[in-house]
């Protein structure tokens, strides 16, 4: 005799003839719980647990600095800013026009990796699965909204504009200041290739030629020593422009303004020295001996100094504008000179207009090529994580919906429990 029947109890085989005897209730009921439960876990669950999860690292050297390059700090939290995610929609309404980005809240962390002796900063963006209509949308989505950093970095070279100084020579009127201006934009177009070198090395640019092959180009085109000699000859010959009465007229206008300036200062010089006064009486009234003063003596000597200055400054304008006056009957060599500097700023400005549209080129070009995004998958882009596993659910669910059949039964028939027991106790005699 066995410990059930002891005990008077239940063998597990009675239990499982009356859990399984109904087969209907047992069947309906795993069905179900299997059915509203996956559903469940899907719709409800998963739907708002489930991300999409890029991780990448950027190697776009213009940004390594910390800012874009026309100065506009890169800030990585950006990428996944409100103003950039609608951006990134509007590039493509037909891809992204059913993407709801005002209620996304995207994620974006950035961490070190060190990896063989060399340290990168990497990237990691989350965004919840239920916002993409597809796992393609999705891809296509974060690929753009990565590419953020590259795509601001070419807009901003688009909107460049690297000829300052060719613009500043059509308003100026003094042929020396004309001529500083072509001299500043030779230097400043040198000094951009040579920090593009430091940046990419001697980087290609197309198949044949390198960064410093087009700053080589420009060297043998002209010099600064080419534009230091018409200087010089500028100043060795009293060239003034040709424009005689625009030139004397700019010059009487810088005049006026510094004449005003020293009349201001003046004014303030007098107000100074009266509050001097003032505070030295009232020290003397309250027996006050260690006045000090110094902030107000400093400020009187800086404008001194100043209207020092402005004098010298007026006479030399004087003196252009007295021979500016008096050359109406200029020496055929003067107006010879005279045009071959206007003949030499005409051909060089035209040299560094070309040169400036060529840098703007190579940079471009450079900045392209040699800017590159490193995905962690770069074949799925995106991964998933969150959410419950649904076929691990559907086993989970499928087992819970049987028990609970067969608990059902139990509860329905347990007054068959005896009669099975009974049944077989008879059949043991």
């Amino acid at each position: 005799m066995d410990e059930f029947e002891k005990n008077d109890g239940v063998s597990l085989g009675q239990l499982a003839k009356v859990a399984l005897h109904r087969k209907w209730v047992w069947i309906v009921s795993t069905v179900l719980v299997f059915l509203i439960g996956v559903l469940g876990v899907y719709f409800l669950y998963n739907r708002n647990e489930e991300k999409y999860v890029a991780s990448f690292a950027y190697d776009i050297p213009s940004i390594s600095g910390g800012n874009y390059v026309n100065g506009t700090i890169f800030d990585y939290r950006d990428i996944v800013s409100t103003d950039n995610l609608q951006r990134v929609k509007d590039s493509d309404k037909e891809k992204f026009g059913s993407i709801d980005v005002e209620d996304m809240e995207p994620e974006i962390v950035r961490y070190v990796v060190n990896e063989n002796n060399m340290t990168s900063i990497n990237y990691e963006v989350q965004i919840e699965k239920k916002y993409f209509s597809s796992l393609k949308q999705a891809k296509a989505f974060f690929t753009t909204l990565i590419n953020t950093p590259y795509d601001l970095t070419m807009q901003y070279l688009e909107a460049s504009d690297y000829t300052y100084n060719l613009v500043q020579m059509d308003i100026a009127n003094d042929l020396e200041q004309k001529i500083q201006l072509l001299l500043d934009q030779y230097l400043y177009i040198q000094n951009q290739y040579s920090a593009l070198v430091s940046t990419y090395s001697n980087a290609l640019v197309s198949s044949s030629l390198k960064i410093m092959d087009y700053s080589k180009s420009l060297d043998l085109k002209m010099t600064e020593s080419d534009l230091n000699a018409l200087i010089n000859l500028v100043q060795k010959e009293g060239l003034i422009d040709s424009n005689n009465d625009k030139y004397i007229e700019g010059l009487r206008i810088e005049m006026e303004s510094l004449l005003r300036e020293k009349t201001i200062n003046e004014a303030k010089i007098t107000a100074l020295k009266a509050q001097i006064d003032e505070l030295m009486q009232d020290a003397q009234s309250m027996g006050i001996s260690n006045l000090n003063l110094d902030a107000y003596n400093q400020q009187v000597a800086a404008l001194i100094l100043r209207n020092q200055d402005i004098d010298i400054e007026v006479g030399v304008i004087r003196a252009k504008v007295e021979h500016a006056e008096n050359s109406a009957g200029l020496s055929d060599e003067y107006k010879a000179n005279l045009k071959k500097v206007n003949d030499q700023m005409d051909y060089y400005k035209n040299i560094l207009l070309q040169s400036t549209q060529e840098y703007a080129m190579v940079e471009k070009t450079v900045i392209s090529k040699y800017s590159l995004i490193y995905f962690d998958d770069p074949i799925d882009i995106i991964d998933e994580t969150g959410g419950f596993n649904l076929i691990l659910a559907g086993v989970v669910f499928l087992v819970a919906g049987f028990v609970l059949g067969a608990g059902i039964n139990l509860i329905i028939d347990r007054k068959d429990l005896k009669v099975t027991k009974e049944e077989e106790k008879s059949q043991e005699k």
